[in-house]
């Protein structure tokens, strides 16, 4: 197929966008982050399940708000939902200062990269910010952990300036060569998105840029429509089902709460609840099936229904589980003692936190 027949089997419907959730609908893990995430630590995912803060080096930060907004309808085509940081003034940076938010794709390293090969991000962003704020875009190549892996490579994809009004940027990136590369042993390579929003003068060569860059002042930096494809071009973004984006995130990161309900809600709604008949003096055994199998193998954390971290409600009493075992589609708990008598009551909820 060539080039512009395949442009146009793309425009007219083929999905090709590696990243999950880039329209910003999917919050199961903070479900209530319309009121904002305040300085998030680095290393947390503040707002939306698959989307992780990363910062370092600072010089001071001014105060930082994350949070998931409504977009006015019609600004950016097919999108209902924005990803905003909010900040209180523009700040300072030391020399190697940076603040990303970045997206990690798994597999994207084995699955999209090698010599000649290229990617192109495109997204929708705009400032209220007074001033010339820039924003960064960097493309990091992991060969992932494991035996003795390829150092990975960071990739820029170079910086924009934005405006007051919704605009559509993009960048190709030229992957790097595979040719004596080696992946780690455990099947994690992965192609991480670093979307930058402030660099010390060390760091500006990350995104291209002369030099460093502060929050410049007080207002919102918002994004919206992320996407990352194979090749030169980039087409249209297609908006996927909220279902379908959630059942995506879902292998990263799943909870036995309704959606609304972050883990470690005091709530006996959705909690799992075993009654059964047995005989007095044995230990009983549940397994749960996970909606989607997760990326990596890891143990599950319990709560009972009054929001307590590794505990569960067991005959009137808390308790603390046992997790005799444990897969990437799912586990068993055992009751924390015995029953004493035969008619038996077992319930927690879950949180299975599998993400990068």
């Amino acid at each position: 197929m060539g080039r512009t027949k395949l442009n146009e089997f793309m425009n007219k419907g083929y999905d090709n966008n590696y990243v999950i959730d880039g329209n910003f609908q999917v919050a199961q893990a903070n479900p209530t982050v319309a009121t904002g995430i305040t300085n998030p630590a680095s290393g947390a995912y503040p707002v939306f399940d698959l989307w992780k803060v990363i910062q370092g080096n600072t010089g001071s930060y001014p105060t930082l708000v994350h949070s998931q907004q409504l977009i006015t309808a019609g600004s950016v085509p097919n999108s209902k939902y924005l990803y905003r940081i909010n900040a209180s003034a523009a700040g300072t940076v030391g020399a190697d200062a940076y603040y990303t938010a970045q997206h990690f794709i798994e597999h994207g390293t084995q699955n999209l990269c090698g010599l000649n090969k290229k990617v192109t991000v495109s997204f929708w962003a705009r400032t209220s910010i007074s001033g010339t704020k820039r924003f960064g875009i960097q493309l990091f190549q992991s060969y992932g952990t494991g035996g003795s892996p390829s150092s990975g490579e960071s990739i820029s994809g170079g910086n924009f300036t934005l405006t007051s009004t919704w605009t559509k940027y993009t960048t190709t990136i030229t992957t790097n060569t595979l040719s004596g590369k080696t992946f780690g042993t455990n099947n994690d390579d992965y192609l991480c998105l670093r979307v930058w929003y402030a660099w010390g003068s060390n760091q500006a060569v990350s995104v291209e840029a002369s030099t460093a860059e502060t929050f410049v002042g007080a207002g919102d930096i918002e994004i919206a429509q992320v996407k990352l494809e194979p090749g030169d071009t980039a087409t249209t973004f297609l908006p996927r089902l909220f279902i379908e984006e959630l059942r995506r995130c879902q292998r990263y990161y799943e909870k036995s709460y309704d959606y609304l309900n972050a883990g470690g809600t005091g709530t006996y709604s959705n909690i799992l609840d075993f009654k059964y008949a047995i005989t007095t003096g044995c230990i009983y055994t549940v397994s749960v099936q996970y909606k989607v199998s997760k990326r990596i193998t890891v143990t599950p954390t319990y709560y009972d229904g009054a929001g307590v971290i590794n505990k569960i409600y067991f005959n009137g009493n808390g308790g603390t589980p046992a997790t005799p075992y444990y897969s990437q589609h799912g586990f068993s708990s055992q009751t924390p003692a015995a029953g004493s008598t035969s008619q038996q009551e077992f319930a927690f909820h879950y949180i299975v936190d599998a993400r990068f």
